[in-house]
């Protein structure tokens, strides 16, 4: 009840905003939450473990893909925020129609070059298996990569809707992508009881795909119609803002790639991709925890923004006191997870798969994700009033560390070693990102602290 009250105490309209988003998003990501959970078994059953580790692996890759968007959907988050904030309905348009155009340009030529190139890849080698030929593996790689690709030109839609605070939307449209999957994969299951890894990969990628181009439509010939997309307002003069904050958001975003995507990758070289299945179960049962957390943090990032342009510093700092509250209950909730997790997995997946995840995965999965939440914590107020530059630089010294000391990590101790890989080039966020946040709240930051 405190908390509730301290949101309304100040900036009542804002404060109003984020609960409301919270409390949809926290319906919302409760079913998203489950029908991922159901999704794991239903799919396990469906394929061979080693097919389903292949399947992991391919959708780690796919997040490489995401970020061939040069950070453009970030910035317009930012950018489209503070043209709403100062009613600027003209500024709003140009940057979603500057930025739609230029996702156009860049994810066309990705995928022609992709289209031209991947038929000459051998696929076998990178997923590290003999169970399927490489030209199989080829068709699921181009038809994932393909839809996924133009499903995040339509994504300008989530940029909308974070801008004018209305974050549970992009629940929505998230939770009915997974719905409509999960009911595919189930009467898959029914009228092709073999499995297919194709059938599998078209689904999780056409399905999303609809589902974003359906809420374009809705989005931007309804209440958002004057921000829909047109070439008459393209103004690359604008792009200059998007760019020159994108671009810092799409070095972040890469670093982020190569420190957390490619744990399925360096799982699979070392030790197959049967092992990929172990590490991506337990990541994703702890995973709950993070989208928990999220929930409560989405609708924050634009809220900040809003503030921060606003000069509502008094906000801000009530806020991340309460959210730093909030993490320490999901903390105690990780370690009761924890201990819990043998059971849990032998209800959620049969005792068979579930003897195979060691404890030790699921504490060091614990930690990573413990971590991982409080730099979220601090990265969303940072993101939402742009200042990213320590971020950016924290970043390229982990990515510099990360792979070797990964690889040799994981050489000693497997999969723990790789989590705790990633464990380690976290801490450099873990101290300086408070500190960061608090001279920013208290207008004293200078420097490093205020770029």
């Amino acid at each position: 009840m405190t908390l509730i009250k301290d949101f309304f105490t100040k900036s009542t309209g804002r404060s109003i905003a984020v609960l409301r988003n919270m409390f949809f998003s926290i319906i919302l990501k409760g079913v998203h939450i489950g029908l991922n959970l159901l999704l794991v078994p239903l799919t396990l059953g469906y394929l061979a473990e080693e097919e389903y580790g292949i399947w992991l692996t391919l959708s780690s890759m796919l997040i490489w893909f995401s970020f061939f968007d040069i950070g453009l959907t970030n910035g317009l988050r930012n950018k489209l925020t503070e043209a709403i904030a100062c009613n600027d309905k003209k500024s709003a348009k140009i940057y979603v129609s500057t930025t739609f155009v230029l996702l156009m340009g860049i994810v066309a030529s990705v995928l022609i070059l992709f289209m031209a190139v991947y038929q000459f890849i051998n696929w076998s080698a990178v997923f590290n298996t003999m169970t399927l030929n490489s030209q199989t593996l080829g068709k699921v790689a181009l038809i994932a990569i393909s839809f996924f690709l133009m499903q995040f030109v339509l994504e300008v839609v989530l940029s909308v809707y974070f801008a004018t605070q209305r974050a549970a939307i992009v629940s929505l449209i998230n939770t009915a992508g997974t719905f409509l999957s999960l009911a595919i994969i189930f009467i898959l299951t029914k009228v092709t009881p073999s499995g297919s890894l194709l059938y599998v990969a078209a689904v999780f990628s056409i399905i999303p795909f609809l589902v974003y181009f359906a809420a374009y439509l809705l989005t931007f010939y309804g209440k958002y119609k004057y921000l829909r997309p047109s070439f008459k307002c393209v103004d690359f003069r604008y792009a200059k803002g998007l760019v020159g904050l994108g671009i810092n958001f799409f070095i972040i975003q890469i670093s982020w790639l190569i420190l957390f995507q490619t744990s399925n990758f360096i799982i699979t070289q070392l030790s197959g991709p049967e092992y990929v299945t172990i590490y991506g179960i337990a990541y994703k049962y702890f995973n709950v925890v993070t989208m928990g957390f999220g929930i409560i943090l989405t609708p924050l990032w634009n809220a900040y923004t809003d503030a921060y342009v606003k000069g509502d510093f008094t906000w801000i700092k009530n806020v991340m006191q309460k959210i730093v509250f909030v993490w320490g209950l999901s903390v105690c909730g990780t370690a009761l997870m924890t201990v819990i997790s043998p059971f849990v997995y032998q209800l959620w997946i049969g005792e068979k798969v579930a003897s195979t995840i060691p404890f030790s995965v699921s504490l060091a999965c614990a930690v990573f994700v413990s971590m991982l939440n409080w730099n979220t914590i601090n990265s969303y107020v940072l993101n939402g009033v742009g200042k990213i530059k320590l971020q950016l630089y924290l970043y390229i010294i982990a990515v510099i560390i990360f792979i070797p000391l990964a690889i040799f990590m994981g050489k000693q101790t497997g999969i723990t070693g790789v989590v705790y890989a990633m464990c380690i080039v976290l801490l450099p966020g873990t101290i300086l990102h408070p500190i960061q946040c608090i001279k920013i709240v208290n207008q004293k930051a200078t420097g490093i602290w205020n770029k």
